[in-house]
This record gives structure tokens, C-alpha cells and sequence, in this order.
């Protein structure tokens, strides 16, 4: 469908190990950023920044239930939730 897909990977910052924590699936908005910026050409790096900030607003409306589901993956990363 020509959507990108961005994979989420999370750290410790005392461990230097990522774990895989999932996919989210970009939407029209996205992939015409992601080509922008892939493309490199003159405003690549507002796109990126675009890009940047869509992504992290769409973690930050679900970062609670988020983080429940990442730590379930993987419960070594309790104690690290909050960082």
C-alpha cells in the first residue's frame, strides 16, 4: 500500500541492549514525509523533523498503556519503566 512502517525499540539507559517493542504503520501524511526525507532533497531535514514529532505524538497519547505492554514483553525492563 505504499504506507511506511516504523519499528519502535526501546533501551535501559544503564544497558546498551534494545529491545523490539513493536510496529506502528504510517498513514499518507507519513509516507510523504519519509519520501521527502528519503529523497534528501532541500527540505529533507523539516520533513524529518515532521516526521519526528508525528511519531512521538502518537507514542505520547498511549505511553501508560505503552509501557504496560512493553514491560509484559519483557518484565527485565520493571525497574526501568520510567526512565
Amino acid at each position: 500500500d505504499g504506507f511506511p512502517v516504523f519499528n519502535l525499540f526501546v533501551r535501559t539507559k544503564r544497558a546498551n541492549v534494545w529491545y523490539p517493542c513493536g510496529s506502528f504503520k504510517g498513514d499518507e501524511r507519513s509516507a510523504a514525509l519519509a519520501k521527502s526525507y528519503a529523497d534528501g532533497g532541500m527540505l529533507s531535514g523539516i520533513s524529518k523533523k515532521q516526521l519526528d514529532g508525528g511519531i512521538a505524538g502518537s507514542l505520547w497519547q498511549d505511553q501508560d498503556r505503552l509501557k504496560e505492554s512493553i514491560v509484559r514483553s519483557f518484565p527485565q525492563l520493571k525497574k526501568s519503566k520510567n526512565e
